[in-house]
């Protein structure tokens, strides 16, 4: 995963990134809390020299040595220190228990050493600083007065409440920046790996493969039936994405003139796709021709208005001409409100191609995929599409139904429809295996806005 990729995934999952930051800084603060809500008190120790014998004072630069301040200081938070304060203070506390509470440090470069003690209370705290000091000034002195080192372990300064510290809950919280990141970074990730449904048009590219085309909603839009798809009936940043789309197909050093528009699993709302991606493409000024293929459940021109027969089946099936079936829309415009003209007889409509015509899908008819499949479509598209610009084909949905899948052999692209959020990788997959199958061309993808 490269760097932006990365930046990507925090994008996408920057809710799951917060929270998981936002867990470990409060876990933090809950830690140190518990943890650091005592108290510490400090008593300072100094290594002075003694009247000895000259044979002692010759082996005083060694028991000062950095090596010998460090005994001393273990010395000092021994077993036997923490005994001694047990029964100085009288306190019930098991000596191995009060020694952990014991911890004496040797500033470089000193004689000294900081006796240090934590406690629940500021004033337990001062009282187990100055009892350790003494028992290990006791203790030390003891051995040295048996071996005549001619050093002395002193107090320096005792312990005072007023000299206590009180840990901060807070101080742990950069702590828990970084674990938070570092998790939430991870978990992020970790969710990346695991979704299963398409969610934008980065997982349409990199996780998929497929080039985005084009992003709509299609909440907002009517179904009132008068008329296609338009400026007044769309938000203008769904139109403006498919005239950016169709606008990109055109430009291309082969430019489609046969698209087939399907959804994945069905309810992604292709019809509604294709008829935009048409009406823009009319309202470019090529020729159009949206043809409704979709013949297991037909909703384009009942979006549309128009009564579904007779149709393509009809056509394909020898029970009506090709003049017959196509509606000329184009007087309706872009969402114009017009009235809504009916199928009716039309000797010259292919002799000239209308802006924006509609072939609906015609009788209902048992094996669709058949009919589709056969040499009968073919010769259908063979007559169509050299009268018209662009034909697009609004098909049935991939995996269900093998109808678009023959279809989509014998176009020159296949345009998915898939719904964020909701379309899964898994059926995108299955769809692009069986297009590839047939040598089918799939031209991208266009993401619907979850609705």
């Amino acid at each position: 995963m490269t760097f932006d990729e990365f930046c990507q995934v925090l994008r996408r999952q920057w809710r799951t990134f917060a929270v998981v930051v936002a867990v470990a800084v409060l876990g933090a603060l809950a830690f140190g809390a518990v943890t650091g809500g005592g108290h510490t008190a400090s008593a300072t120790l100094v290594v002075t020299p003694v009247p000895a014998s000259d044979a002692a004072g010759a082996r005083a630069p060694a028991l000062i040595s950095a090596t010998g301040m460090e005994t001393y200081a273990d010395l000092a938070t021994s077993l036997d220190v923490a005994t001694g304060v047990a029964a100085r203070l009288s306190l019930d506390t098991p000596p191995a228990e009060l020694r952990e509470v014991l911890t004496a440090q040797v500033p470089t470069n000193t004689y000294l050493i900081t006796l240090t003690a934590s406690a629940a209370s500021r004033d337990r705290a001062v009282q187990l600083a100055n009892a350790a000091a003494a028992e290990a000034s006791e203790l030390v002195n003891g051995l040295f007065g048996q071996r005549e080192s001619g050093l002395a372990l002193t107090i320096a300064s005792r312990a005072d409440p007023a000299t206590t510290t009180a840990p901060s809950p807070v101080r742990l919280v950069p702590v828990g920046v970084v674990v938070g990141v570092l998790l939430g970074a991870g978990v992020a990730v970790g969710r990346e790996i695991l979704e299963r449904t398409v969610r934008d048009e980065d997982d349409l590219r990199r996780a998929l493969g497929v080039t985005p085309l084009a992003r709509v909603s299609l909440a907002d839009n009517s179904t009132d039936g008068t008329g296609l798809p338009g400026a007044g009936r769309w938000d203008e940043t769904s139109l403006e994405s498919v005239r950016r789309w169709r606008a990109t197909s055109q430009l291309a050093a082969d430019p489609l003139r046969t698209v087939l528009v399907a959804g994945v699993s069905g309810g992604e709302g292709a019809s509604a796709v294709a008829a935009l991606f048409a009406n823009a493409s009319a309202a470019a000024g090529a020729t159009t021709l949206l043809v409704e293929c979709d013949l297991r459940a037909p909703r384009l021109c009942q979006r549309l208005g128009l009564t579904t027969q007779p149709g393509l089946t009809d056509v394909l099936r020898g029970s009506a001409l090709l003049t017959d079936v196509v509606v000329d829309v184009s007087s309706r415009g872009a969402g114009s409100g017009a009235s809504v003209p009916q199928p009716h007889p039309r000797p010259s409509a292919l002799a000239t191609a209308s802006a924006l015509g509609v072939i609906p899908a015609g009788t209902d008819v048992r094996q669709p995929g058949e009919l589709l499949g056969g040499r009968t479509f073919r010769d259908f598209l063979g007559a169509v599409a050299p009268r018209y610009d662009t034909l697009v084909v609004d098909g049935a949905p991939i995996l269900p139904y093998a109808d678009s899948v023959a279809v989509a052999a014998q176009v020159d692209a296949v345009v998915l429809v898939v719904v964020e959020g909701t379309t899964s990788r898994r059926d995108v997959d299955a769809a692009l295996a069986q297009l590839a199958a047939v040598g089918a061309t799939v031209a991208g993808a266009v993401l619907v806005a979850a609705r």
